[in-house]
């Protein structure tokens, strides 16, 4: 083993057993109350905008197109990609900015900014059901996707929150609790 690595196998057996007995609540494998977690977060990040870029390839919305001059009204199925470009001018699609802004927060480190807006695009996402009936027929898979990704970020908002919250109640090095 080349001197300075970081981990041998065996450091990585001890590390994949303390692992499974947290999740176990084995207190013999447990780590000492001494020594800080080093839990792994799933890539919220990846996974919500993954979530966002597959809504708008996916089918978003059955619509109720009724023409301008003759005919009678019939369905038609708009993408995700159609809603964000011409979707401006309902209420749902300002879930978007609020998402958006979620987004932001998050990358700036405010996780309590970030869940409510991701609170602010679940609820916007949800006024869908005021159109059903009159412009949409019903929400698609790709709906359903989109509504993911605001869950996703509010999750993660909510995990860095926890997260931060953790890092200021660690224990210092004399055993002391440090309260902000």
């Amino acid at each position: 083993m080349p001197c300075g690595a970081t981990s041998t196998a065996k450091e990585r057996r001890r590390r994949y057993l303390r692992e499974i007995a947290s999740t176990l609540a084995v207190p013999a494998f447990a780590e000492p109350a001494g020594m800080a977690s080093l839990k792994r977060q799933p890539p919220f990040g990846p996974i919500a905008i993954t979530l966002y870029m597959l809504s708008l390839v996916l089918p978003a919305i059955v619509s109720i197109h009724k023409p301008l001059l003759w005919g009678a009204p019939h369905d038609e199925l708009m993408f995700g990609i159609q809603c964000l470009l011409i979707g401006w001018f309902t209420t749902p699609w300002y879930a978007n900015l609020a998402l958006w802004l979620a987004g932001i927060a998050l990358a700036y480190r405010r996780p309590g900014i970030a869940a409510m807006f991701a609170l602010t695009a679940i609820g916007l996402a949800l006024t869908l059901g005021l159109y059903l009936d009159t412009l949409v027929r019903s929400p698609h898979v790709g709906y359903f996707a989109w509504l993911a990704s605001m869950l996703t970020v509010l999750i993660a908002a909510l995990a860095r929150s926890h997260r931060d919250r953790d890092r200021e109640m660690r224990d210092t090095s004399d055993g002391t609790i440090l309260l902000k």
